[in-house]
């Protein structure tokens, strides 16, 4: 019974607005053929080229940061509180909507910036491909750093011992034993951030300038002064084609097998050059994250930057004095808290069925398949499909929909993150369950769910720390009444408060740290230290694709 809802569930929320994009991209309007022509002779091609070179060469330079960040927490000596610290730093971007990076930019580089004004001029033209480049690169280095730094976390460290005693040089040594093992993980690294910074609307829309991507055109094409359904329609389904792209790409990395039977931990050779040059790295790239969102924690308290720099509350007070403002608060933290219950309950729930149920079974098969492919899905074509299927019904501009369309968007990880839950216990206690004729709801209740609280609250947190941030999958499907923090913020860019923008955007920073770090308290003090670190299936893995 429980199966066969969630396949209907999958079947009315993901399957029928499918159908529901395609049959509006080649049927409604003007014969395929003529608008394909004029799809071609519109901006697309400009567009989705752009996209994919600026998102490439974000996603390359990176992986390669990040696998830099990654080799200095494990391989240097560099002393543990400042990798501490500055592991904190490189995971800060991700508590934050990508919108915002843009704003933070502008703020810091921009003619009146806070660096601009500090060093006497502009370090690089902001608007266009330079602005753009460095906001996918500071979105997207946050989880190729988590991929890889998990990743470097399985490799055995005695090879690296061997190796010198062999004779290897260090260049030889590290690429033998740290590098070629983690060439498929490298892959899917690059695979993962680029679909990222691909399907990012925020980036684009704040520092994007006249150039023209395929997001920002997707989002013109339903929302402009003339909107074309079709042509948008046309546009988003081009959007999947770098997803279908990156799965099949990802398929063929995960025959690259690579085993890693023992992790044994030894002390890292000394070398105060490798460690000078790693922490001077360390410092560069968390001390320009602090030295870029610094911005949010100076603006909102200044009396009018540039020109009066007085410390003042005033913009503080007039936020929360402001009705539509708070209005946005709220809806924000109904909508997460709403997402991230049922999203947790529901993909739970899909984890039993798979883990526990028949293997080859319709619904296990269907399942995995809407986990796969929701992976890599872009929100922003997800809002569509939902402003195509349900406008004119009551989930139209109501905060349920946006509800549904975050735990459609977020549902793989958590899922995936059940499942590696349940493959650790011992399956013997279904059978024993079965044995004592319990039925299947007290098999959850007094087994599983008591053996996987820790991955019940990581399952909450990461629902609800993405529900908070995401942009894209909402942008299509909020109203004035039903207005969240991130919407907002595209909202208030055209009327420029960038005060209040700042505002939203540290409230939803302190609202994602508070959080993380509330569950971190239960996991260490009520469930008590986790002992082995989770290492999700890399196709699983994502940065919240908002």
């Amino acid at each position: 019974m429980v199966q066969w809802l969630l396949l209907g569930g999958i079947a009315v929320f993901f399957v029928l607005p499918i159908f529901v994009l395609l049959l509006t991209g080649f049927s409604n309007g003007q014969p395929l053929g003529a608008a394909l022509e004029s799809l071609w002779a519109s901006d697309w091609l400009t567009g989705f080229g752009n996209s994919v070179a600026h998102a490439g060469a974000a996603a390359a330079l990176a992986v390669m940061v990040a696998w830099l960040l990654a080799y200095g927490m494990h391989f240097s000596r560099l002393p543990q509180a400042f990798r501490r610290l500055h592991d904190v730093l490189f995971r800060l971007p991700m508590l934050l909507p990508t919108i915002t990076y843009g704003f933070v930019l502008l703020y810091c580089f921009g003619k009146q910036g806070l660096w601009t004004r500090l060093l006497g001029f502009e370090l690089f033209p902001l608007y266009g491909s330079g602005g753009v480049i460095l906001g996918y690169f500071i979105y997207t280095l946050p989880t190729a750093y988590l991929l890889l730094y998990n990743g470097m976390d399985y490799l055995d460290q005695q090879y690296l011992v061997v190796s010198r005693l062999l004779g290897d040089t260090p260049f030889s040594s590290v690429w033998q034993n740290v590098l070629r093992p983690m060439r498929k993980l490298l892959g899917i690294s690059f695979c993962q951030t680029f679909f990222m910074a691909f399907t990012d609307f925020g980036i684009p829309t704040a520092v994007g300038g006249r150039k023209v991507f395929i997001t920002t055109l997707l989002y013109e094409g339903f929302t402009g002064s003339i909107p074309d359904f079709q042509k948008g329609s046309l546009v988003a389904l081009s959007m999947l084609l770098p997803s279908l792209f990156s799965v099949l790409l990802i398929h063929q990395l995960q025959k690259l097998q690579q085993s890693f039977k023992q992790r044994r931990k030894v002390p890292v050779v000394v070398n105060r050059l490798r460690d000078l040059l790693l922490g001077s790295l360390f410092l560069l790239i968390g001390g320009g994250l602090v030295g870029l969102f610094a911005v949010m924690f100076i603006i909102p308290f200044v009396s009018a930057w540039p020109y009066e720099l007085n410390v003042t509350t005033k913009a503080l007070t007039a936020f929360f004095n402001d009705d539509l403002l708070s209005n946005t608060l709220q809806n924000s933290l109904i909508v997460s808290l709403l997402s991230a219950l049922c999203g947790m309950i529901l993909a739970y729930v899909a984890g039993v069925v798979t883990s526990f149920g028949p293997q080859n079974s319709l619904a296990a098969r269907g399942i995995e398949l809407f986990a796969t492919l929701t992976n890599s899905f872009p929100g922003m074509v997800l809002g569509i499909m939902y402003l195509l299927a349900f406008s004119g019904t009551p989930l139209h501009n109501s905060l349920t929909i946006l509800v549904i369309a975050n735990i459609v968007h977020f549902f793989a990880t958590p899922y995936q993150m059940a499942k590696e839950s349940f493959q650790k216990m011992d399956h013997s206690w279904e059978k024993t369950s079965q044995i004592m004729g319990d039925r299947w709801i007290d098999l959850v209740w007094r087994i599983l769910i008591p053996n996987s609280r820790s991955t019940i609250l990581e399952m909450l947190s990461y629902y609800f720390t993405n529900s908070m941030v995401t942009i894209s999958g909402l942008i299509f499907l909020v109203s004035a009444r039903t207005s969240v923090m991130t919407t907002k913020i595209k909202e208030l860019q055209h009327f420029g408060r960038f005060v209040d923008i700042f505002i939203l955007s540290l409230l939803i920073l302190a609202i994602n740290g508070a959080t993380l770090l509330f569950v971190k308290l239960l996991q260490r003090y009520w469930l008590g230290p986790v002992k082995e670190k989770r290492f999700l299936p890399l196709r699983y893995l994502r940065g919240s694709i908002r």
